[in-house]
């Protein structure tokens, strides 16, 4: 194949999508799919489709094939504070690594983002979004893979000007998490997470906190400031404490210029096989911390969705999973599941190959109030595991159960009203990503 130094920016608007006369109100889109690793195989193994869809009525209607199963996808992240979907993805044997931008600002816009890069080049399969001044698409990049392995770096692409930038280790420090992209789709830090991971180190009495992860291979060099940094010691005061001489590291399962979680504790009852988890969460906007304890030991499973926290009831290996299985044999609501996916591996493949087990509890904390509501996710009387909260906007819960999405007014921040069924379809299954824009 002909080397190439070129890079090619392409910002193309879906016809159609864009310009049309607004309307009194805002449509419910959804990407239905996944990324790594059921999406970014070698070349020779079976690949799958992604979707854009809207509702249209009481069912789904395709509104654009981001890919059609004939590609790597790596990676599908939503970013509420920017109103944008953003996924990754290149075609086979070829050095093009392209980005789909979905924008729900106001109108829904589609754009394309292509990067093609020499032969020799090697581009990590995931992609983390940093705000320094600017958002930025970071993903590691290598000029040759053969001659300089070590020799790595941070490609950066601007989304306000789609200008490139090299960066170091140290961007990193200005990550912006959301929080977990979808239930039960990361297998492992390598795949899409969207967590960081810190060590404690105590020099001259006073704690550093070096980034684990992301970040490239080589020395030190990304050092995360904690805000706040006497008050969260005196809530916990493990976080000043070094850990690196024990081999463990903190995991900050929501991190961005507005908001910081740490995890703080967890308590679990062998008995009962249930248990909790308490969080400290800085907020910006308050310049304080605050304590929360959530239902469940499963500490990564947070998204932030606009002024809302959410996320569900799990236990992961031995603090549960383990256990659960070994007495109730499946995850809650097995038998109004199936085995396959046209998506990729279906629910129970990926939560058994992750040690997670979902309960079929949800709950939403409001990051202003402190509130948490938190309810059933039911059908026929029965929890189900396969249940997620997918958006929140304007006091409405829009939120996923098997096949079906609901919606429930929240009243008074303290409770959910009665729900509603918008659209039932079997390719709600694999919906993970949900937003409202006008058409």
């Amino acid at each position: 194949m002909r080397k190439t130094n070129a890079v090619i920016c392409l910002l193309i608007a879906i016809t159609g999508i864009a310009g049309k006369i607004q309307s009194q109100e805002k449509t419910i889109f959804m990407v239905a799919g996944q990324g790594c690793p059921a999406n970014c195989a070698d070349e020779f193994s079976p690949h799958y489709p992604v979707h854009l869809f809207k509702v249209s009525g009481k069912k789904l209607e395709k509104v654009y094939d981001i890919s059609t199963g004939n590609e790597f996808v790596f990676k599908i992240g939503q970013y509420n504070a920017f109103k944008k979907v953003i996924i990754y993805k290149s075609e086979f044997f070829v050095k093009k690594k392209s980005f789909i931008i979905i924008d729900y600002k106001h109108n829904i816009e589609i754009d394309t983002i292509t990067r093609l890069f020499p032969d020799e080049t090697f581009s990590d399969f995931t992609y983390y979004l940093v705000y320094k001044d600017d958002p930025y698409i970071i993903f590691e990049h290598c000029k040759d893979i053969v001659k300089k392995r070590k020799e790595r770096f941070y490609y950066g692409i601007s989304l306000q000007n789609c200008k490139d930038t090299l960066f170091d280790n140290k961007i990193v420090q200005h990550l912006h998490s959301e929080g977990e992209q979808g239930l039960a789709l990361v297998e492992s830090t390598a795949d899409n997470s969207e967590i960081m991971k810190i060590r404690t180190k105590v020099i001259d009495n006073k704690p550093f906190y070096y980034i684990l992860y992301p970040r490239l291979y080589g020395p030190d060099m990304a050092i995360f400031t904690i805000p706040k940094l006497d008050e969260i010691i005196k809530k916990f005061k493990y976080i000043a404490e070094p850990d690196e001489e024990n081999n463990v590291f903190r995991v900050f399962p929501l991190v961005n210029n507005d908001l910081i979680m740490i995890g703080a504790g967890i308590d679990f009852n062998e008995k009962t096989i249930k248990g909790n988890h308490k969080m400290e969460i800085y907020k910006k906007q308050f310049n304080k911390w605050d304590s929360h304890v959530f239902s469940g030991i499963f500490e990564n499973a947070f998204r932030q969705i606009n002024d809302w926290i959410v996320g569900y009831e799990a236990y992961s290996y031995s603090l549960g999973f383990y256990q659960k299985m070994s007495k109730y044999g499946s995850i809650p609501g097995k038998k109004f599941r199936k085995d396959t996916s046209a998506y990729g591996k279906p629910f129970d493949e990926r939560a058994i190959q992750y040690k997670l087990d979902p309960e079929g509890v949800l709950y939403i904390y409001n990051i202003e109030t402190g509130k948490n509501i938190e309810w059933e996710a039911l059908e026929q009387g029965e929890r189900q595991g396969d249940s997620e909260v997918l958006y929140i906007e304007d006091e409405m819960v829009y939120y996923r159960i098997n096949d079906k999405l609901y919606k429930a007014k929240i009243i008074n921040g303290e409770k959910l009203g009665k729900s509603e069924l918008i659209v039932r379809d079997d390719r709600i299954r694999d919906v993970h990503w949900l937003f409202l824009a006008y058409e």
